[in-house]
């Protein structure tokens, strides 16, 4: 119902009870109508505003998903951390291999090798056939 009929119905019933419908009750009545109408609209605007608002945070947190300078950086950080996650894994494995080790023979190995691991210097133990190599003086006997 527009608001010409809204004032009709309301004026013919006034009329209908007795009572003679002034042009200053019309305008009074016209500005009620008015304001329900303004109020109704904001209402409308506010929510509008209130998804586009909701809308525009999932299109920012997309684009920030899709831009490539975001993905090319969350690859390379991705690419080290797996980096980082191999060499603590190795690091681990050579650590359990030293205390699992038996005898100060492999346990001398198993800290070269994870002395190694870090850089670090390290002296390797002789022994058997390796010994005798190195401390061979007629080295034309191959032993």
């Amino acid at each position: 119902m527009n608001i010409r009929d809204n004032i009709l119905k309301w004026a013919n019933s006034e009329h209908a009870r007795g009572n003679p419908v002034s042009i200053q009750e019309i305008a009074v009545h016209v500005q009620i109508l008015f304001d329900r109408q303004a109020r109704a609209a904001e209402q409308g605007m506010d929510a509008a505003k209130n998804v586009a608002a909701e809308h525009l945070k999932v299109a920012k947190r997309l684009h920030a998903e899709c831009n490539p300078e975001a993905l090319e950086s969350e690859r390379e950080a991705n690419a080290r951390l797996t980096e980082e996650n191999d060499r603590l894994h190795e690091t681990a494995r050579l650590a359990e291999r030293f205390a699992r080790a038996k005898g100060r023979h492999n346990s001398q190995h198993a800290m070269c090798d994870l002395l190694e691991h870090f850089g670090l210097p390290r002296v390797r133990p002789f022994g058997g056939a390796q010994w005798l190599r190195e401390h061979d003086h007629n080295p034309s006997v191959d032993r």
